[in-house]
């Protein structure tokens, strides 16, 4: 390769590296925007913060719902056995919604209720007999 093709060469090289870099800065503008919401001023230890921020706060919500999932399944469970009913099926969700919980929650407040009245006939039962 002759001296004017190899600087030529290196032109080209230097130019696709300036879009590349322009490129890759672009898109991480673009994220930095969308994930973190912050402006260029705001240091690299903070963008890394608020994503660290931004991840944690859905896996908190994650293991609040399954949590309360498991909660409120070991409560139907026990009044299920003792009220000889089937427990309720929320779908097959990994991670349960509000309104599926909330299903659920409804759904142990009719059960105890039954409960309730159960222990009511009984005791009216036993009084009369």
């Amino acid at each position: 390769m002759g001296q004017r093709h190899v600087c030529t060469f290196r032109l080209a090289q230097r130019a696709a590296y300036r879009m590349a870099i322009s490129a890759a800065q672009t898109c991480l503008k673009v994220c930095a925007g969308v994930l973190c919401q912050v402006d260029d001023k705001t240091p690299l230890l903070r963008r890394r913060e608020k994503l660290g921020q931004r991840v944690t706060e859905p896996t908190a919500l994650r293991d609040d719902r399954l949590a309360q999932l498991r909660q409120l399944q070991a409560v139907e469970q026990e009044l299920c056995v003792a009220l000889s009913e089937k427990p309720c099926d929320i779908g097959n969700a990994t991670v349960p919604s509000e309104p599926q919980l909330s299903t659920l929650r409804h759904r142990l407040h009719e059960l105890q209720m039954e409960k309730v009245m159960d222990s009511c006939r009984i005791f009216v039962i036993y009084i009369f007999l």
